[in-house]
């Protein structure tokens, strides 16, 4: 009787302990196309010096990314990393202009953030022809 009543204290403690977390960075997810058709193998990257956040996520033969949602088990180190965030991703790809996206003026009070489809430009298309 007593080895039950043991077992079900220590089961009781196990199942209470804290298990939150606290969420880093949201998961980000996007389009990136030029003029007519997605762009594969484009590089997305926090402008941070952060060790957490992703620096090899590319979009697919679609144009598609996730960024994946990063979140952190310790308090006191969540507190201290989340002062130094920033909310920039830099989206870049050879042969195109680069571009920089402030997370900040999307809807950042969902679960995901959807930066929708963001359009590159070529740097062909750029260049002035003077002759």
């Amino acid at each position: 009787m007593k080895i039950k009543f043991y077992l079900t204290i220590l089961l009781g403690l196990f199942s209470s302990c804290n298990t939150a977390s606290y969420i880093y960075r949201k998961s980000v997810i996007g389009l990136i196309r030029d003029d007519k058709t997605p762009l594969p193998n484009v590089s997305i990257v926090y402008d941070s010096l952060d060790v957490l956040s992703p620096r090899n996520v590319t979009t697919n033969n679609k144009g598609q990314f996730i960024l994946p949602k990063i979140e952190m088990k310790n308090y006191q180190n969540f507190i201290k990393s989340i002062k130094e965030i920033n909310s920039m991703i830099i989206i870049k790809k050879k042969g195109y202009d680069t571009k920089k996206i402030n997370l900040k003026t999307y809807d950042i009070n969902k679960d995901t953030i959807d930066i929708g489809t963001i359009y590159l430009k070529s740097k062909q298309s750029n260049s002035v022809n003077l002759w």
